[in-house]
């Protein structure tokens, strides 16, 4: 049984699964199986997947009920201990990145790492805390390419919810820890390159998505703390106004200060 099963689903981004392809087969450590998802794709991507086919343990294209299904398709094939999941356009910091980490995978259920994001070619690094709490999963979340997953979790506590559009990793992730206390633990080293353009991604009000992922999550933390979240969105609005006028006052005394002691 192969250590990790490294995980790729794709749908007509031919450019990116080739970018993220590169990045998995030129890694120095070896010991990971290597598993691409392909709904369907009618763009060119089954011909980068053949050009690379020997490479790759496992592959297949077919329809899938969108991104969670084909996720979930992809944990079912998987035979390694942990799992990772890349998505097209995705890819691992460099070549020995792998190599560097692999003594860290172990023992945990949950084991996370910093991320680059990329998004309109503009970089920014994640820092992540070492320590999970509701609050952060109330405003955030991990990004599930810096996650390795245990498969003995998704074998207890069930795969992906299909019915969700957008925010099924996170609502995984948050109620393996805050619900289920599966262990965790956080390395502090950058592992992945993320695609901060992707449907997840609420930063962009504009985005199309931004409403479909707000709804999501709000109906999550409804269903599944639903004597808690009222009050805790109470506390969040009470902070956002508290930290507003707390500025707002500190300035004035800072004002003050300066034409009392001015000269």
């Amino acid at each position: 049984m192969p250590k990790l099963s490294i995980i790729t689903i794709n749908y007509n981004n031919k450019n990116g699964l080739k970018k993220t392809i590169e990045s998995v087969i030129n890694q120095t450590w070896k010991d990971f199986e290597y598993i691409i998802v392909d709904g369907g794709s009618t763009d060119g991507s089954l011909d980068i997947i053949k050009q690379y086919e020997n490479q790759i343990n496992f592959w297949v294209s077919e329809p899938d009920k969108g991104i969670y299904n084909a996720l979930n398709k992809g944990i079912n094939y998987a035979k390694g201990e942990y799992l990772l999941f890349l998505n097209g356009d995705d890819c691992l910091i460099h070549n020995e990145i792998l190599c560097k980490i692999n003594n860290h995978i172990k023992g945990k259920d949950l084991i996370y790492f910093d991320v680059e994001t990329v998004d309109d070619n503009k970089k920014n690094t994640i820092y992540y805390p070492h320590q999970l709490s509701f609050y952060f999963f109330y405003i955030t979340t991990i990004c599930h390419q810096a996650v390795f997953f245990k498969k003995d979790i998704f074998i207890k506590y069930g795969l992906f919810d299909e019915n969700l559009k957008i925010v099924s990793d996170w609502k995984f992730i948050m109620l393996s820890i805050i619900k289920y206390n599966v262990s965790y633990k956080h390395i502090n080293d950058v592992f992945c390159v993320f695609d901060g353009r992707g449907i997840s991604s609420a930063k962009d009000k504009n985005n199309k998505h931004a409403m479909l992922h707000i709804q999501e999550r709000q109906k999550v933390l409804s269903e599944e703390f639903p004597l808690f979240v009222s009050d805790y969105s109470e506390f969040q609005l009470l902070k956002f106004y508290f930290e507003k006028y707390k500025l707002g006052y500190i300035k004035k005394i800072a004002i003050s200060l300066r034409q009392k002691f001015s000269f």
